[in-house]
């Protein structure tokens, strides 16, 4: 469709987008469900089906959705990841997730309580 109009740019399209949107979601009705989606989603939720759930407020969504991957605290107090140590402030011989997210942040937990914090 946006080719047939000219559009090249996404901001251009994004008027176009929004209306296609709004009618899949609020006013079509579904081959198969025959239902408007919004409706049945509304619905859903109403009567307690639904399995989204907001986050809790204090949950740090990036740090969720980071790689973890499980550590022992060596003796020196440090962590290895990445053929890299990384000071900690958990006792020697305790269990560490290593929180990394990509060439943004690295963060280590005990307990779910920060013990190493870096910015990559």
């Amino acid at each position: 469709m946006c080719e047939r109009y000219g559009i090249t740019e996404v901001e251009q399209a994004r008027p176009m987008l929004d209306d296609i949107i709004g009618y899949y979601n609020d006013r079509r009705v579904h081959q198969e469900t025959r239902e408007i989606p919004a409706a049945r989603w509304e619905s859903g939720c109403t009567r307690g089906q639904a399995r989204l759930r907001t986050v809790p407020p204090g949950h740090d969504l990036p740090l969720l959705f980071a790689f973890h991957h499980e550590r022992v605290v060596h003796s020196d107090a440090h962590v290895r990841f990445q053929s890299r140590p990384w000071a900690v402030t958990a006792p020697a011989g305790s269990r560490v997730t290593v929180c990394w997210r990509p060439a943004e942040r690295l963060v280590i937990l005990s307990n779910e309580q920060p013990v190493g914090n870096y910015a990559l």
